[in-house]
């Protein structure tokens, strides 16, 4: 019976704290296509360094800690991130603004609500799994727990792969055909090579990408010592071969060079003005499941249900990676902006003429920002 009463309990716990999450989604979905600005942006970066701030400490009050530790640690790690690209921020507006242009001439890009929707199903599944982890003894438990973390990163990476190659595949087209040589259905054969044959760049790529993020901080960070290996990595794992490959249907580890080689070319100014967009997506993410923490802990309140601290990381963890595939068509976007632009440029100008200008500028005066002279 006790064990029923906690099952029962758990289940209610789950299922709001996802529907709180899946509603989130939808709302930033919302307010990042037709409410964004610079000063919401900049609104979002703070908003979200004193809410992890805020949680951190309230953990402490409570004398958790652990959880206290960690999400402290979190908050300073967002205030040197923002600090690194504070130069970006107005840029990414920039970016969002051309990004939402692009979207209302392309209908085809609803295609994410049924990324939302398996991804809150996965959501509800891993939910279930975390759950089932209290049955086992610690040891089993820890070993449990790590193969759930890493299943629901990667499975998240994977969702998250497909729909930045389709919403990539689909810019491209756009970007370079005119309006009447449309295929009938623009969104088929990208769907189509993302789930067949660039299935295989896809997984590759969410197992490295990550990593490349990080490399990318340190080249932002200029750790000279590093740069000859930080290069190296870059020009093997390159978050611009995904969207490369499955623009001109190559494998992704013939397209990561091709791309590196096109940016010692062009230079890697634009490539990292546009690179730093992606970084403030992810904070916007943050941001998300942060107010999906506050709407749930609201619920929790309203519906008289008991709160567990250890509830905390879970939810916000969870949150983000269903926010974060949502909007997954974004980075997309942005992504194969570069690519495209770096191949042929005219076309931007033609979309965007000040958008072009500053990529153009910054190509331009900081191309040799990654040589080793």
């Amino acid at each position: 019976l006790n064990a029923e009463s906690f099952f029962y309990k758990a289940t209610i716990n789950i299922l709001i704290w996802c529907i709180c999450s899946l509603l989130i989604t939808i709302l930033f979905q919302l307010i990042i296509r037709y409410f964004y600005n610079f000063f919401f942006i900049l609104f979002i970066l703070l908003v979200t360094v004193a809410s992890a701030f805020a949680i951190s400490i309230l953990s402490f009050i409570n004398e958790n800690y652990f959880y206290g530790s960690i999400i402290g640690f979190f908050a300073i790690g967002l205030i040197v991130y923002i600090f690194i690209f504070r130069k970006n921020i107005r840029f990414f507006s920039d970016t969002l603004a051309l990004i939402s242009k692009i979207m209302k001439s392309i209908p085809s890009f609803s295609f994410t609500l049924p990324i939302i929707f398996i991804m809150f199903l996965w959501l509800i599944l891993w939910s279930f799994m975390l759950l089932s982890l209290f049955f086992f003894s610690k040891a089993e438990q820890l070993i449990f727990l790590i193969f759930l973390i890493f299943s629901i990163c990667y499975t998240a990476q994977v969702v998250k792969g497909i729909c930045h190659s389709v919403a990539a595949c689909i810019f491209a087209t756009w970007y370079h055909l005119p309006d009447d040589e449309w295929p009938s259905d623009i969104m088929a054969w990208p769907r189509k090579r993302a789930l067949t044959e660039n299935f295989g760049s896809i997984c590759v790529s969410s197992i490295l990408t990550p990593f490349s993020h990080l490399v990318l901080v340190l080249h932002f960070l200029n750790i000279s010592v590093l740069k000859n290996l930080l290069n190296w990595i870059l020009e093997h794992t390159n978050r611009y071969a995904l969207a490369y490959s499955v623009i001109h249907g190559c494998s992704y580890h013939d397209a990561a060079p091709k791309v590196w080689n096109s940016f010692h070319q062009r230079g890697f100014g634009a490539f990292l003005k546009q690179d730093s967009n992606h970084l403030l997506i992810t904070l916007v993410a943050f941001f998300a499941s942060i107010a999906c923490f506050g709407l749930t802990r609201l619920a929790f309140v309203i519906f008289n249900l008991n709160w567990n601290p250890n509830l905390i990381l879970p939810i916000l963890f969870s949150s983000y990676t269903l926010i974060s595939a949502a909007i997954e068509i974004y980075d997309g976007i942005s992504t194969a902006i570069i690519v495209c632009f770096f191949e042929y440029p005219v076309r931007l100008a033609d979309i965007s003429a000040e958008y072009y200008r500053i990529l153009a500028e910054h190509a331009e005066n900081t191309s040799d920002l990654f040589s080793d002279n």
